[in-house]
């Protein structure tokens, strides 16, 4: 009987060391199913003027795909010269989450229920401007969007049930 506890208590050890771990990646960020928006101009300059601070309550440099690298590629992807003469220049100049802990219940209600620790708040700002061929200092005219989301982070949360709240 010992030797046939060691052979299933070795088998078991045998069977967990072979599982592969449970990895979440999540797909890249890519803007293949939008189609290109065609231009009247002869270049597009983007200018990214946002610089993560690379410190709390920032948490975008955390991400797998940051949203300032995300806003980037969507920008490249999305505007395409396809004229002879004039310019436009995008800028970047917000593409933030900012981590913000909310407050908790404390005794026993704390520790009995399962609370929203923590709100991300993105914020992405673009300004795009045209320029005409003789007037390089001149903007002949702009326009700028903001778009804003926040998402709540329950207390219990996996790193992988994060990132994919964040992605």
């Amino acid at each position: 009987t010992f030797f046939a506890t060691c052979a299933v208590l070795l088998l078991c050890l045998s069977a967990c060391a072979n599982m592969a771990p449970l990895v979440s990646h999540p797909p890249d960020l890519t803007f293949d199913h939008i189609p290109e928006i065609r231009l009247n101009i002869a270049s597009i300059d983007i200018v990214d003027q946002y610089k993560p601070p690379m410190q709390a309550p920032h948490v975008e440099h955390l991400l797998t795909s940051p949203l300032y690298e995300s806003v980037h590629r969507l920008v490249a992807h999305q505007f395409v010269a396809g004229g002879a003469q004039d310019r436009l220049v995008v800028t970047i100049e917000d593409a933030s989450i900012i981590s913000k802990p909310l407050p908790r219940k404390e005794g026993v209600a704390g520790a009995l229920t399962q609370e929203v620790s923590e709100r991300y708040d993105g914020r992405a700002v673009v300004r795009v401007a045209l320029y005409r061929d003789g007037q390089p200092d001149a903007v002949a005219g702009w326009v700028e969007a903001t778009a804003e989301r926040s998402s709540m982070l329950f207390e219990d949360m996996t790193p992988a049930e994060r990132e994919r709240l964040l992605f």
